[in-house]
């Protein structure tokens, strides 16, 4: 497991007021959670649900840097999209190791769940994405510790 580092405070004023707040509560992980990203009947569909996994992580592909080595992803569950072969980062890169999204009213059903190979690149897309609006909905993002996505805890 990689040790997260928490931000620069040159980065604190980047961040959303919301952003910042719940950055600090939770301390930097190389998981982030979005809220509001998606509604129940959005990914009730199986073809929906499919799609807004892959596009969450195109999108959340472009916030990965350059690296070394990481370690292999662990084995995909069935609620966890793996980027394909196609559009995963080259191995240099860090990269989107899964996207979950709970669903049929599992806890956590409407938030996206993305673990990223690194912090920094979590870091990124954290200060990225909050505040930004999908489907007239103001997205909200925080940290999740890395511990509650490797047992499946999205309470």
């Amino acid at each position: 497991m990689t040790t997260c580092v928490a931000p620069r405070s040159s980065h604190a004023g980047d961040l959303k007021p919301a952003a910042a707040a719940a950055a600090a509560a939770a301390g930097p992980t190389r998981v982030i959670s979005l809220l509001n990203m998606v509604a129940e009947q959005d990914v009730a569909d199986d073809v929906d649900y499919q799609e807004i996994l892959e596009d969450t992580a195109e999108e959340c592909k472009q916030y990965v840097r350059e690296a070394t080595a990481h370690p292999p992803p662990p084995p995909p569950t069935a609620a966890t999209a793996r980027p394909s072969p196609s559009t995963a980062a080259v191995p240099r890169f860090g990269e989107v190791v899964a996207v979950t999204i709970p669903r049929k009213g599992a806890p956590g059903t409407g938030k996206v769940f993305v673990e990223f190979s690194d912090c920094d690149a979590a870091t990124k897309a954290l200060q990225a994405l909050a505040g930004r609006t999908f489907d007239g909905r103001r997205v909200e993002v925080t940290y999740l510790a890395e511990a509650k996505m490797k047992a499946g805890d999205f309470s």
